[in-house]
Parts: structure tokens; C-alpha cells; sequence
């Protein structure tokens, strides 16, 4: 079992290799089993939380890009009006575009403050449309003006919340917008249309009625004048 120094020095060369591989080897095998260093994980840890700030940012972008609108409907707004409104900065509660739904019909009455008195929500409504007079709308008051509107009222008059709006003629006194709610299942009536409208307050003899009248007359009016 003898062997030459040659050969002793040779195999001790290979030993001392095999054992720095081996020192290697298990320095990198403890680095596996460890995990990351701390010093490492901080700047990739910092790097991911930028990225997913960003993500989060640019998916509110992208949200604030669909517009919602809250009841289902119609859009009434023109598509030029639309178009102009590209590239522009829209603010939180801009008006955008006008949602009508046909179905439920709104319509706006101005009442002569003398009649206001026997108006109440719940009645019944009936209805002419300018543009049908062969055709009765029924609907019911849903709500009364808290604040009488001076001025003398025209027979008929746009509304300005894009309903269809019924006045009654009267004199230069005060009025009183009375809204009401139509079926409009057939889907002919269309906002800012005009027409005229009864609203039902019960019925009365019509010597009562003029006897009311007569009364208020000098209740108010003569009694001023003392």
C-alpha cells in the first residue's frame, strides 16, 4: 500500500480543493436554508409597495373615467353637447348629462295662490298635452311649493328640471308649483312638453263656491281696506 510522494502531493492538492468546494458549497447551502438577508428584503420590499401604490392609483384613474348615472333612463343631452365635452376637466357635481325616464312622467303646475287652499298631496291629476288633445293623463300630487313665486305666470312654461310642466292661467298674484307624477307607460308625453292640467280637490255646489269666493274677498281684501 505504498505509494510515491509524487502521488501523496497530488492527492493532497485534490483533497484541499474537494474540501474549498465543499466550504463553498456549504456556505451557499446556508445562505438557501436562511432565506434573504434583512439588507436585501428592505429595497425590494420598498420597491413592490411603490408598484402596487401606483397600480392602485391608476385603477382609480380608471374608475373616475365610467360615468354612472343613478336611476336607469334615457339620455336626453344632445350627442353634440357630449362631444364638446372630450378632453375637458369635469369637477365632482357637474352637470354632465340629463337621464330622463320615460315611464314616470313629472309634471310642474302652477296654482294661483288663491286656489292653493284646497290642494293636497294625494289627489288626482288629469292631464292635457298640447301635442295630444285628444288624450287625458292621470297622475297624483306628489309635492306643493314651500314658497310662493311672484309675478304674472304665462298659460304654459318650460321646466327647468326637464319634466313635462303644466301651468293654469291666472292674474299678476302669486303662484305655487305643484308637482305631480304621471304614468307615462305609453311613453308619449316627452320632457319640456306644455299643456294644461285639473287637479281634483273634491266637489262642491256651486253656490258654495261662489259664496268661498265672496267670503275671502272680504275677509282679505275688504278688510285691508280699513
Amino acid at each position: 500500500q505504498i505509494i510515491s510522494r509524487k502521488e501523496l502531493e497530488t492527492t493532497q492538492e485534490q483533497l484541499a480543493l474537494a474540501e474549498n468546494q465543499l466550504g463553498g458549497a456549504n456556505s451557499k447551502l446556508n445562505v438557501v436554508l436562511q432565506g434573504t438577508r434583512p439588507e436585501e428584503i428592505a429595497p425590494t420590499k420598498s420597491v413592490i409597495e411603490g408598484l402596487e401604490t401606483q397600480r392602485r392609483h391608476l385603477e382609480d384613474q380608471l374608475r373616475r373615467l365610467s360615468i354612472y348615472s343613478a336611476t336607469s333612463g334615457i339620455i336626453g343631452t344632445p350627442a353634440r353637447q357630449l362631444k364638446e365635452l372630450r378632453r375637458q376637466l369635469a369637477k365632482k357635481g357637474d352637470l354632465i348629462a340629463k337621464i330622463y325616464d320615460p315611464q314616470a312622467m313629472t309634471a310642474e303646475i302652477v296654482i294661483s295662490e288663491k286656489e292653493i287652499t284646497d290642494v293636497k298631496v294625494g289627489q288626482k291629476v288629469s292631464l292635457k298635452a298640447l301635442t295630444y288633445p285628444d288624450l287625458t293623463f292621470e297622475g297624483t300630487v306628489t309635492a306643493i311649493g314651500v314658497a310662493a313665486q311672484g309675478g304674472e305666470q304665462p298659460s304654459s312654461s318650460s321646466s327647468s328640471s326637464g319634466a313635462a310642466s303644466l301651468t293654469r292661467r291666472g292674474s299678476a298674484s302669486k303662484t305655487i308649483l305643484v308637482t305631480t307624477q304621471l304614468d307615462n307607460s305609453s311613453l308619449l308625453l316627452k320632457p319640456e312638453m306644455t299643456g294644461h292640467a285639473k287637479i281634483l280637490c273634491g266637489r262642491r255646489r256651486l253656490i258654495d263656491l261662489l259664496r268661498w269666493r265672496l267670503a275671502r274677498v272680504i275677509k282679505v281684501e275688504f278688510w285691508s281696506w280699513w
